[in-house]
């Protein structure tokens, strides 16, 4: 564990190095004695989403580059857009913005806090996500599959709450204490590995792999830092602004185009097919994608100057330490 005087320092120090920090060392600060209002909280956390966001985005770009380079389309290969047209377009939002965040915030980022009900919880959830995974991997039908997994979860639940009730706990903590920072790494690894079932055909471009989910293993962590600086609830906070900022635009788009052409939209913008995006803008209504198009642009252009900001604070800091 740290010392409280570092811990005091961190207060000291911009957002960057704090995040430099958590990745040498990550450790609980929720308990620093750092005492902020929450709105102070949400305001830093929308910060750090902000910053990540463009990195994460910069991140897709350059990927999507090198692997279309290879011969692997992230867009033409992304299942994300076929799961979106199942449903309307706001429930498709709901599920991105708020309950998707939830599941997974319950499976990776619950686990980091060592108490015994809500570790066992967390780790119930991940299960619960770690099973398909497992299961993509077999050459069983898509309907034998979701009945193992099915099968797996329900017969899980009993399993968590014996253990819950029944076992002793300090063993599993003194471990996840020893190699907290291994577990840290772990959970914001295996989170970006889950989103590769976002993708399909990637058999033959195994080695494409970590590139494909980079980006969500940086978010990962960028996740568990605001779970154990802030707490839970900010974590999830922190996710859902995180997939709200990238999503928002594909659903204003959709909502004018139709939601057949969701998929085109975020394949064109992935990719940075800025011409063909714009010719696929053409055939919506006139005043509706220019008041889109401004709604956009602020957005973004605020999301960007928090990240200039906070580039230049730390710069500014590195500066005055040299």
């Amino acid at each position: 564990m740290a010392k409280t005087s570092d811990v005091l320092e961190s207060k000291q120090i911009p957002l960057v190095q704090d995040f430099l920090n958590f990745l040498k060392s990550p450790i609980n600060q929720i308990d620093s004695g750092e005492k902020l209002t929450t709105t102070n909280k949400l305001w830093r956390v929308f910060e750090i989403v902000a910053f990540s966001g463009v990195l994460s985005y910069l991140m897709v770009l350059i990927t999507n580059y090198i692997t279309n380079f290879l011969g692997y389309s992230q867009e033409e290969n992304n299942k994300v857009g076929d799961f979106i047209n199942q449903y309307p377009v706001l429930v498709s939002l709901l599920f991105i913005v708020v309950i998707g965040p939830l599941i997974e915030e319950l499976a990776f980022r619950m686990p980091l806090t060592i108490i015994k009900n809500t570790f066992y919880l967390g780790v119930y959830f991940l299960i619960y996500f770690l099973s398909p995974l497992a299961l993509e991997l077999t050459n069983l039908s898509p309907d034998s599959k979701g009945n193992i997994n099915f099968i797996t979860v329900v017969l899980m639940a009993p399993l968590f709450l014996y253990l819950s009730v029944y076992v002793n706990f300090e063993p599993i903590k003194k471990l996840i204490e020893k190699y907290f920072t291994f577990w840290v790494y772990l959970l914001s690894i295996i989170f970006g590995f889950v989103h590769l079932g976002n993708y399909e055909n990637f058999n033959r471009f195994w080695y494409l792999v970590p590139l494909l989910v980079i980006s969500q293993i940086f978010a990962g962590f960028v996740f568990a830092f605001v779970r154990l600086k802030y707490g839970f609830l900010f974590a999830w906070f922190a996710h859902s602004a995180y997939n709200f900022i990238f999503s928002i635009s594909l659903f204003l788009y959709s909502l004018v185009l139709g939601a057949d052409k969701l998929k085109t939209i975020a394949a064109l913008l992935n990719s940075g097919k800025l011409e063909e995006f714009n010719n696929l803008l053409s055939q919506g209504d006139k005043f509706s994608i220019t008041v889109i198009n401004l709604t956009l642009a602020v957005t973004y252009t605020f999301v960007f100057y928090i990240f200039l900001k906070n580039l230049w604070q730390y710069f500014r800091w590195i500066s005055k330490r040299t």
